[in-house]
């Protein structure tokens, strides 16, 4: 952010449990929307994790009503707001943890726009709204 302030990412999270009641998980999964301008020029992205603004924390965390679901909150967050600078693509693997990863890098030339591939082996559903499926 411009000012330097923390800031949340929206999220849920559950506690799994098989069939069976053999096994259990804690499941976490960082929401995505539409990237915002600075997130297109900085990294050609097509998506961004939802920054969920100060003053909504509360609403975001507690369960509301069905009434006044919190699916406004899922909206690309103001660019105005942030700073953002290219980094090392040595980033995107988790097995590099350095804080060199951090540090600026050139910007020579736009970031090219990431090919979707498809992983082998699997297969993924959209309902009738053309929306991908989770599981």
């Amino acid at each position: 952010m411009k000012d330097d302030e923390p800031f949340a990412l929206a999220g849920v999270y559950r506690h799994w449990r098989s069939p069976d009641k053999k096994s259990g998980m804690v499941t976490f999964a960082i929401i995505t929307t539409e990237p915002n301008e600075l997130v297109v020029e900085k990294t050609g992205h097509d998506r961004m994790p939802v920054i969920i603004r100060r003053q909504d924390y509360q609403r975001w965390l507690e369960p509301g009503s069905e009434e006044q679901r919190p699916i406004d909150l899922i909206r690309p967050f103001d660019s105005d707001k942030m700073k953002a600078w290219r980094v090392d693509r040595r980033v995107n693997n988790v097995k590099n943890n350095e804080p060199s990863l951090c540090e600026p890098i050139e910007e020579d030339a736009p970031p090219e726009k990431p090919a979707c591939a498809e992983k082998p082996g699997r297969k993924t559903k959209a309902d009738e709204s053309g929306q991908m499926g989770m599981f």
